[in-house]
């Protein structure tokens, strides 16, 4: 989400995400905090994950070739979920857009699956 209007009506799932991201937002300074970039990180394993971690790196444009870390950690007993990491608000407003990302399934400081976007190095 770039921006604080809504899709036309003729991109109804945009409009639909843009609409619920866009909840309980009144002001125009609440409506510009939460512009930028959600991801949403699904993973489905066969056995279950004791101390596994999702890792989300990204660059954004006004970081060059910094490359930023969110971690979420996978609940103990947990084989499959979903994990979201948000670059919004003041990390957006200063950083810019997300260039590249990458989502690795860690476990024990090994990585299990890995999953990336094409500018991704």
């Amino acid at each position: 989400m770039r921006d604080v209007d809504l899709a036309d009506r003729d991109a109804q799932m945009v409009r639909g995400e843009q609409v619920y991201r866009m909840r309980g937002a009144v002001s125009l300074e609440e409506r510009r905090s939460r512009t930028g970039h959600y991801y949403t990180v699904y993973w489905n394993t066969p056995e279950v994950v004791q101390g596994g971690q999702i890792v989300f790196e990204y660059q954004q444009a006004i970081t060059a070739s910094d490359v930023l870390t969110k971690t979420f950690k996978i609940p103990t007993g947990h084989s499959s979920g979903s994990a979201e990491f948000n670059i919004i608000g003041k990390e957006y407003q200063q950083g810019g857009n997300v260039l590249a990302w990458r989502a690795r399934l860690v476990k024990g400081g090994k990585t299990l699956a890995v999953k990336r976007s094409y500018l991704w190095r």
